[in-house]
């Protein structure tokens, strides 16, 4: 398996490659102002990176979903989520207050879920944002929420995408390990489907 991660430049894109190698996915990181949607055909499974601004302002990432939803594993993080949440005709949000490297308590809603497998409900994740979503599909699942209610991780099994608003790849986010464990077992049941 090969995962291709969109790079919106973000500090934070390298350590999301860097642990998706530790554990044995081969993966390469892409910049979102260079590449071609050719350039994703070879690949099992994408990932759209956290990054500055907002989703409108990168038109690959329509391009991107447009094409290969519902037929390649895709994961949004943070930026990518919020994406992702557009694409499936959801909302995004400003935030009354930013929530650059702080902590919240994280609330499983959908325990059985595979993305959150080994996570224990109300343990910690690391936040980056000031924008949140509002989804407005029966058909994407909300996995986990924060104290606010804020969805935390969606997913959409039919389009094959999840996003994560935090980030799992943090120092401040519990099981950081875990989550990437659980998605990579997500790519591989998606990639088979």
């Amino acid at each position: 398996m090969k995962l291709a991660i969109i790079d919106f430049h973000d500090s934070f894109t390298f350590n999301i490659s860097y642990q998706f190698k530790s554990l044995g996915l081969e993966n390469e990181v892409f910049d979102f102002e260079q590449i071609e949607l050719k350039d994703l055909d070879f690949f099992d499974a994408i990932v759209l990176s956290p990054g500055p601004g907002l989703p409108f302002e990168k038109p690959i990432i329509d391009k991107v979903l447009n094409k290969y939803a519902g037929i390649k594993p895709i994961i949004g993080i943070c930026l990518g989520m919020q994406a992702i949440t557009l694409w499936l005709g959801g909302e995004i949000y400003n935030l009354n207050a930013v929530r650059h490297g702080k902590k919240e308590f994280l609330e499983i809603a959908y325990p059985e879920h595979l993305l959150v497998k080994d996570i224990i409900s109300k343990s910690r994740v690391g936040l980056y944002h000031s924008w949140a979503c509002k989804l407005k599909r029966d058909d994407v699942k909300t996995i986990a929420l924060d104290s606010g209610s804020i969805p935390m991780i969606i997913a959409s099994d039919k389009k094959k995408m999840v996003g994560i608003q935090f980030h799992p790849e943090s120092i401040m986010t519990d099981h950081s390990q875990a989550y990437f464990v659980n998605l990579i077992e997500w790519i591989k049941e998606k990639k088979q489907l």
